[in-house]
């Protein structure tokens, strides 16, 4: 497992020490704590995560009570084999699990590297289900494209496109919903928190946020109550929009 995180050890000065040349000469009351540049271009803070390579069922098993969501993702291996989008990011085949994994690793960047904003307000735990759920639907949305698909229509699909939409996968439930009844047969109840940061993944994108007069009553305040969904929500926007090498 890749997620221990080195400690630190900071540099106390006062204002009658001569402060290291890469510091500078700055006034600093007594007992500020110091971190010099040198140390911190060698903290694996941002970078020991971001790209991590703990498959998705490792960090399931990391969770505290992680017995029926491994059951449930080895039940549902087409996570580890479809992409996350068909063009648009992580197109490829395992391209979910990889977006999965990103967002994973950047959001615990940030629970690390922002303790004072983050810890007890949300956990670990919360972080790993809301980033493993987001968009597990997407296991019925999509299906490899066939040579048979490709020679009827030759002009239809990117070069490199792997994938394409499954079209009447959600006539009778929504994407979210058959989510969540999915969990229910393997006894997964999510908190109110984790679920939120499901329904509000793509912020501002989602569906839940638009009602018949516009912005709907959770839309409008989820943001500013569950800073999981905002977690959620910027680790989906860095890994799709920055790290997921769109082909169009």
């Amino acid at each position: 497992m890749e997620y221990t995180v080195p400690k630190i050890t900071p540099t106390f000065v006062t204002p009658t020490q001569s402060l290291p040349p890469q510091v500078g000469r700055l006034e600093i009351s007594p007992k500020v704590q110091v971190v010099t540049i040198p140390q911190a271009i060698e903290t694996p803070r941002l970078r020991r995560l971001r790209y991590s390579k703990n498959t998705i069922r490792q960090w399931l098993e990391s969770l505290s009570e992680p017995d029926l969501y491994l059951v449930f993702h080895d039940d549902h291996l087409e996570f580890d084999h479809v992409c996350a989008g068909a063009k648009h990011h992580h197109w490829w085949r395992g391209g979910m699990a990889d977006h999965v994994k990103e967002m994973i690793g950047y959001a615990l960047d940030l629970y690390d590297l922002y303790p004072g904003d983050l810890k007890n307000v949300v956990t670990r735990d919360d972080i790993i289900i809301g980033c493993y759920l987001h968009d597990f639907a997407k296991i019925w949305m999509y299906e490899e494209i066939t040579e048979e698909d490709r020679e009827k229509n030759p002009k239809k699909y990117h070069p490199q496109q792997v994938f394409r939409p499954v079209y009447g996968a959600f006539d009778i439930v929504d994407e979210e919903s058959k989510t969540l009844l999915e969990l229910s047969k393997y006894g997964i109840v999510p908190s109110e928190m984790q679920w939120s940061s499901v329904l509000f993944a793509e912020g501002g994108y989602s569906d839940r946020n638009f009602g018949i007069n516009g912005l709907t009553r959770v839309g409008n305040t989820v943001m500013a109550r569950n800073p999981l969904a905002v977690i959620v929500h910027m680790a989906d926007m860095f890994s799709s929009q920055i790290l997921g090498r769109s082909l169009v």
